[in-house]
């Protein structure tokens, strides 16, 4: 089975939307099938990001997200959709009180544990250190971290909350892309 297809089978399985998965989807697959499980995990069930469901060529989008919400445009690009999730459902969860990790005694300070830098007020660069993290290190890392495995901050989301599932199949998605 190859590393795209463990992916799509461990996030599906994680949150408990499917039974065991054998693909051998291309990565961008992958992401986009994980992009659409996070939708489904917070409420929006299918999204417009389809196989064949092509218009006219028009994007439909600037490479900026507009803003959270949900708008149903869903951009059709792989990379754009994982940071468009990011922006609208991630990055809130790390910024709150309960996640916590960019008060200053944790990831909000220079020299930040495992060097992933966190600041409450710049989404971009919170997304450019994860991304960076998770390239470097894993999503399962990230998610084993947060659910409190070997962390110094202790729990942040437990496995069986919403909230983690969220950023499980987020982070498993940008492993994903391309």
């Amino acid at each position: 089975m190859s590393r795209s297809s463990r992916l799509l089978s461990t996030g599906l399985l994680a949150l408990g939307l499917c039974g065991p998965v054998v693909s051998i989807a291309e990565p961008s697959e992958v992401a986009i099938e994980l992009l659409e499980t996070v939708q489904a995990v917070r409420g929006l069930g299918a999204t417009s990001i389809k196989d064949g469901d092509g218009g006219s060529g028009d994007s439909g989008g600037s490479g900026d997200s507009g803003g959270s919400g949900d708008t149903g445009d869903t951009p059709t690009d792989p990379t754009t959709a994982v940071r468009q999730v990011y922006e609208d459902d991630v990055n809130k969860l790390i910024v709150s009180s309960k996640g916590g990790c960019t008060s200053s005694g944790c990831h909000g300070r220079a020299g930040a544990p495992g060097g992933l830098r966190l600041e409450s007020d710049s989404v971009n660069d919170n997304y450019e250190s994860f991304i960076v993290y998770i390239d470097e290190e894993s999503a399962a890392r990230l998610t084993s971290k947060i659910s409190g495995n070997g962390h110094g901050g202790g729990t942040r989301y437990s496995t069986d909350e919403p909230e983690y599932a969220t950023i499980e199949a987020w982070a498993e998605s940008v492993e994903a892309l391309p």
